[in-house]
This record gives structure tokens, sequence and C-alpha cells, in this order.
């Protein structure tokens, strides 16, 4: 499992990375709730990273399990974080919707946390292998379905929603790019959400990818906010009025003259004009 780890440690420190960089663009005062919010959902996928990779080190059926259970809770965090981002990020904020598809992420993590074998199996039978193309084997559990993990899937479906429409309403108000860097960001977020979703399920046997679309969304969009970023330095960097009348008082003054007027009267003297 040697490449899998190798993989999984690199986007750890990519994530860690970019969202400590996000954080200290917020402690600049410089769009400091969207940079908090992205820098924070930068370090839940990073924890959660970090759970897989405990899941994945796990040689018996209980470290399975508590791993599995953090890893899964972290995933709703992560989906939590990440409505507020896109709510930010988009001008689109009905904060009543936003706290119910909130609160279904909460009843599934509590429900995760109560559950002695978490959301996804209401019995655990043994753990199996499964091996990959490249020679590789990973476990996976084996057991019955609880069927409490319907929350799980409609809280999914309802942060689905709520994300493309938001995107399709900042495209209608003529923020074209934003929009479609932020619904190409969520589409390969989403579909690798998806793809683990059926691995859970048994109708897929592969490693998880979620991990891959976090480092996505986290590359692309803090590529997209880092441009914002630098066009607000450069408004930040534009001078402002009392600094062009400093500056045209310094010029009188080192001309010897009171006002504009003398100083056009005493370059026309000494032949400037």
């Amino acid at each position: 499992m040697t490449l899998i780890l190798t993989v999984l440690s690199i986007v750890a420190g990519i994530t860690l990375y970019i969202g400590f960089l996000h954080l200290l663009i917020a402690s600049g005062r410089l769009k400091p709730a969207l940079n908090l919010c992205f820098g924070l959902s930068c370090w839940v996928a990073f924890c959660y990273i970090l759970a897989l990779i405990a899941q994945y080190k796990a040689m018996n059926v209980d470290d399975y399990i508590n791993a599995r259970k953090l890893l899964t809770s972290l995933g709703y965090i992560y989906g939590i974080t990440t409505a507020w981002f896109v709510s930010l990020y988009t001008n689109f904020r009905p904060v009543r919707l936003i706290l119910v598809l909130n609160s279904l992420y909460f009843i599934s993590l509590l429900i995760n946390e109560i559950s002695p074998t978490g959301i996804l199996y209401s019995h655990i039978s043994n753990l199996s292998s499964i091996f990959l193309p490249w020679g590789e084997s990973i476990t996976h559990l084996e057991g019955t379905l609880n069927p409490l993990f319907s929350f799980q899937l409609l809280a999914l479906i309802g942060n689905t929603l709520f994300f493309f429409f938001a995107c399709y309403l900042q495209y209608r108000r003529g923020e074209k790019q934003a929009a479609l860097t932020l619904g190409l960001s969520l589409t390969i977020l989403i579909a690798t959400v998806q793809h683990d979703r059926l691995v859970d399920l048994g109708k897929s046997q592969f490693v998880y990818v979620a991990e891959f679309g976090f480092l996505s969304f986290v590359v692309i969009m803090s590529l997209r906010l880092s441009k914002d970023l630098i066009q607000a330095i450069a408004q930040r960097m534009k001078l402002s009025p009392s600094t062009i009348r400093h500056h045209v008082t310094q010029v009188l003054n080192k001309l010897g003259v009171t006002n504009r007027t003398a100083a056009a009267t005493r370059a026309m003297q000494v032949g400037c004009v």
C-alpha cells in the first residue's frame, strides 16, 4: 500500500499548505470571511485525508470502524463548511436554507458518532481485501447497511442542488467566469464523492477518490481566490485623493509657490512650458 499512502500524504500536504495560506490572507483583512471559510475547509480536508490513511492502515475491525467513523464525521463537517464557502463566494446567502442543510449533516454526524459501527453499517461481519490493478490491496468492511444512511444521502443531494443553484444565480448576475470556475470544481468534487458512496454500498471495488476531488476543488478555487486577491491589492494600490494632494503640496513647496496658478507661471518663467 506504499503508493496509495505516499500519494495521500502529498495531497494532505498540499491541502494543509493552501489552507494555511488562506488563513493568513484572512488575517490581512482581504475578504476575511471568504478566505477564513475556505482555509478552514482546506484544513478539514487535510484531517479527512489523515483519517483515510488511518483507515487504510487498520489491521482489525475495531481500528477500521474508529477510523471510518472519524472519516465520515469529517466528511460531514466538510459539507457544512463548503456550503458556507459557496454562499460567501456567490453572494447567495439564504441563511435559513443553509442552516437546514447543515442540520441534515449534523443529524448524520450524531448518528455516526452514537452508533457503535457508524452510520454506514448496522452490523459488521468482517474485513475483506480488495486487490487493485497495480498489485496493492486495501481492506474493506463487509456488513449490513444501516437504513439511517439515507440522512447522509439526503444531505448530499440537498447540498448539491444548493451549490449549482448558487452557481446559476452568480452566472445570471454576469459573473460568468467565477461561476464556471466554481461549477467545474464542484462537479469534480461531487463526482468523486459519489464514487466513494458506490464503494461504500459495495457497487464499486476500488480506492476512495474523494481526496482527489478535495484537491482539485482546493487548487482550482485557491487559484481563483488568488486572482481576486491580486485585483483587490491592485485596487488598494491606486492613489487616493489625499495622497495626490500631499504630492502636489510637496511639488509646490519645492517650487516656492503656494498654488497651482503660481506654479504654472513659474514654469513659464523658467521655460518649462
